[in-house]
């Protein structure tokens, strides 16, 4: 199979299957999404749900996204507003500007968690930082609430986290992506499947799956 050649919605469910169930993250993510849209088979949110839970629990940081949304959506699962603030937490702290972006909007609304100005400003600061864009409003807004002692907590914090502790949250990071990384090496005759799924603009999906 071509890197670039196209498959049905049905074979892609199907190769997708197969890596998921020999524990590749990406490939479980993947087809979280396709029960989640219907893609391929009928939508099922329980099933999108358990799905991105094997993903999370690997520690895949889009994929404890998604399981936080469901959550708080309660899609595929009882609502549960802490267990989404959880996950999305888990995501937030592996830099992902999503989470970190939605995880500030817990905060400020005291959704799943205990109402917190001084987080909710840190982690819209960081999720500005790592490309989130209109953020300006949110902080713009939320200072109006926050006394002298909260804004100048938040800055001390938001330094520790970008100076004092910026090599462990890079470490962090960089075992996050090698761990990616070495379970595409340890698949032998690995096909690359380019699939453009869920109408995500140009975005494309990439799975890592072994040749039948």
């Amino acid at each position: 199979m071509s890197q670039t050649e196209k498959v049905s919605a049905k074979e892609y469910l199907a190769k997708c299957k197969k890596a998921a169930v020999k524990g590749n993250v990406i490939a479980q993510n993947t087809l979280g999404f396709l029960y989640l849209n219907g893609q391929g088979v009928d939508r099922d949110y329980t099933e999108a749900v358990r799905w991105f839970e094997q993903a999370a629990q690997q520690e895949y940081r889009e994929a404890q996204y998604n399981l936080a949304i469901m959550y708080n959506l309660g899609q595929g699962t009882q609502q549960d507003k802490v267990q989404g603030a959880h996950w999305m937490k888990r995501a937030a702290d592996y830099a992902y500007a999503p989470a970190q972006n939605a995880l500030a909007d817990l905060y400020y609304k005291g959704e799943g968690v205990e109402l917190d100005y001084v987080l909710a400003y840190v982690y819209w600061e960081l999720a500005e930082k790592n490309g989130v864009k209109d953020i300006e409003h949110k902080k713009s807004e939320i200072l109006k609430k926050m006394s002298l002692e909260d804004i100048e907590n938040a800055n001390r914090l938001l330094k520790d986290v970008l100076l004092r502790k910026s090599d462990q949250l890079s470490g962090a990071c960089r075992n996050y992506f090698e761990a990616l990384k070495s379970k595409a090496q340890d698949v032998k005759d690995i096909g690359i499947l380019y699939y453009k799924n869920l109408g995500l603009d140009e975005q494309t999906a990439l799975i890592e799956i072994e040749k039948d």
